[in-house]
């Protein structure tokens, strides 16, 4: 199980929100994640998949406790 397992929410350096996707079991700090809220905490429009492997810039600032995020990370499963 990685650092971030699938279904975490956490806050991600660029601002938005998101949760864990996906993982990379040599890169355990960088999952795959949907993006589902933007900075200013509204739904994203896209909500795309990053890789954080290949999206250096970008990374996990924080895990959010559950109910943090305005947004049921269950509805996408």
């Amino acid at each position: 199980m990685g650092a971030f397992p699938v279904g975490s929410a956490v806050e991600l350096t660029s601002g938005d929100y998101g949760v864990v996707v996906g993982e990379h079991v040599s890169q355990r700090l960088k999952p795959k994640m949907r993006v589902l809220l933007d900075r200013a905490g509204k739904l994203a429009r896209s909500r795309q998949v990053i890789d954080l492997a290949v999206e250096p810039q970008i990374r996990i600032r924080r895990a959010l406790e559950q109910g943090q995020l305005a947004f049921d990370p269950r509805r996408l499963f």
